[in-house]
């Protein structure tokens, strides 16, 4: 089993006030607590990555940080400083962090030489920007007019959404070094009732029935005396709830924004087509496929061409599938098909 991803994230730092009591006398490194969760939500290991140029680091560079980790993340905070990419700051107040800005660039530049990923949020991407010889404007506002606010308060942090783990990530067990945990369990333990509930539900029951036949012909559903607009409503209905309750199970995995359903619908509906459409065993076949196609195009580190392509990798897969066997994998091919 491959280990997980090691990601550094560049230090904010809290500059020490002589004034204040106790710690905060001193300079702090530090890590948002949010901004940690999003990263651990993806599986990730967290480093913080302090700065090196103590006596008492004893050798140790940034770039030896660089060869440990796997990727980088920079973080936000103040604009960096003009000096920094050579102008002078237009109002005084505008100094920035030199100092923080010296790190962040050396670590940028320890993490390109070797060609390892980095990500900017907010001031990283002016680090990586100014790091790749270029410039900025000091102040939007004044400079550009009619710029988007830079910071807006009423919006920040909007997309953030902090829950509490209702169900514990300890180990349910552990066999050659894969941990299963808790809240993996219960995603089993939702899944399998709700799928072998709509199983009976749309082939035995009477309502069940009426939808597969509004969905064959609502016509010939309609003569045969079927209410075709309340079967409508009720599988409107019936859908609105298993997608509450897949959005409970994803995330009892992963944190989640105002458009992420988005994604998972298109791969939803990838899985669908996969499997078959209206074939409810063929959904859960198609899903399984998916989800080890990208366990092994991210998971593997030898033969796999990495995540940047595992979309690419399904939506070629769907492209195939709808060529060569449209009905899909456990689709049964209709007359009109034939």
């Amino acid at each position: 089993m491959s280990r997980r991803l090691r990601i550094g994230v560049s230090a904010r730092i809290q500059y020490g006030d002589a004034a204040k009591p106790g710690y905060l006398k001193k300079n702090l490194y530090y890590l948002e607590q949010s901004f940690a969760r999003w990263l651990q939500s993806a599986g990730v290991l967290v480093y913080l990555v302090p700065d090196v140029v103590d006596r008492a680091s004893n050798g140790l560079t940034l770039a030896d940080y660089a060869q440990e980790l796997d990727g980088l993340v920079l973080q936000g905070g103040s604009d960096i400083s003009p000096q920094t990419y050579g102008e002078r700051p237009l109002r005084p107040e505008w100094t920035g962090e030199p100092e923080r800005d010296r790190y962040e660039l050396e670590l940028v530049k320890r993490f390109l030489d070797l060609k390892k990923p980095i990500l900017g949020v907010c001031r990283g991407q002016q680090i990586i920007n100014v790091a790749l010889g270029g410039t900025l404007y000091q102040d939007t506002a004044t400079q550009q007019p009619g710029a988007l606010v830079h910071q807006d308060p009423s919006i920040y942090d909007v997309n953030y959404r902090d829950v509490p783990n209702f169900i514990p990530r300890t180990d349910v067990f552990s066999i050659g070094g894969v941990h299963y945990t808790w809240n993996k369990l219960a995603v089993l333990i939702i899944t399998i009732p709700v799928l072998a509930l709509l199983t009976w539900f749309v082939q035995q029951t009477r309502q069940g029935k009426a939808m597969r036949a509004v969905a064959q012909d609502p016509e010939a559903s309609a003569i045969m005396g079927i209410n075709v607009n309340r079967t409508i409503s009720v599988t409107f209905a019936l859908a609105g709830g298993l997608a509450g309750a897949a959005g409970i199970v994803y995330l009892l995995q992963f944190n989640m924004r105002y458009d992420t359903g988005f994604e998972l619908g298109l791969i939803a509906f990838t899985a669908a087509v996969l499997g078959g459409i209206g074939n409810l065993t063929g959904a859960v076949l198609g899903a399984m496929v998916i989800g080890f196609i990208q366990a092994f195009n991210e998971g593997l580190v030898w033969y796999a061409p990495g995540s940047d392509w595992t979309r690419a990798i399904v939506f070629g897969i769907l492209i195939a599938i709808l060529v060569f066997r449209p009905e899909g994998l456990l689709g049964e091919r209709t007359p009109e098909g034939a």
